[in-house]
């Protein structure tokens, strides 16, 4: 009778120790793997600090050698894009804008923007032609050659780059093909934005060369989450 009570005592010790055995084996789980989540955070934070060092790296390389960066919303991520462009170019809207100083026909000016790797202007909306406007105030009223042509075909008006013509800024009256030689658009300075005229291409003006800006997309979600 005194063994066999010793016996289930002994029963009794030896399953507690088995739960306890059970409890510290599923406690050191939980402590490990919450060193692994702690480690994986500690590796995610510096992966997270070496992507902004190295995105604020590459935007300090735009901005060198650049007159100006401009950084908007990237529609197509949680980013941001960023552009630049150099020296004497305009920067709006990640695009930059070239304002000649010196005078060529129409087809000069096609051609030197071309070789900028650039474009006559092409106006793609109201708020560019604000800003093309906006360059242009310094009461001289000189006139720039800008991508807007008829040359095909008398009255069908069309951007170097094929765009549709969304929007139109015609001084009163414009365009008239005045001696049924006026085929190539210039704009100069206006009290309106309605700023252009049709003129003869052969003519020498100032123009206006357009390029896409240099830019970046950085994932700003990625670098400060």
């Amino acid at each position: 009778m005194h063994v066999s009570k010793q016996w289930a005592t002994t029963q009794q010790n030896l399953t507690q120790l088995q739960y306890e055995h059970a409890d510290r084996t599923n406690q050191y789980h939980n402590v490990s793997v919450s060193l692994q989540r702690t480690n994986q955070a500690l590796q995610n934070l510096l992966e997270r600090q070496r992507q902004t060092e190295e995105q604020c790296k590459q935007m300090w390389q735009m901005v060198q050698g650049s007159s100006h960066i401009q950084c908007i919303k990237d529609e197509m991520s949680d980013g941001i894009r960023c552009g630049s462009c150099q020296q004497e170019w305009k920067l709006h809207n990640l695009h930059c804008y070239y304002f000649s100083t010196d005078m060529k026909t129409w087809h000069e000016s096609k051609d030197t923007c071309a070789s900028l790797q650039s474009h006559l202007l092409v106006v793609n909306d109201r708020n560019e032609q604000v800003f093309i406007s906006s360059k242009m105030n310094g009461g001289n009223y000189i006139k720039y050659w800008i991508g807007y042509s008829d040359e095909g075909t008398e009255g069908l008006w069309y951007w170097v780059d094929g765009s549709r013509v969304m929007w139109k800024f015609w001084k009163l009256g414009q365009p008239d093909n005045h001696r049924k030689l006026e085929h190539c658009a210039t704009t100069e300075e206006s009290c309106t934005l309605d700023s252009w005229n049709d003129d003869t291409c052969s003519k020498k003006y100032r123009y206006i060369c357009e390029r896409d800006a240099e830019h970046r997309v950085f994932d700003m979600r990625g670098a400060f989450a």
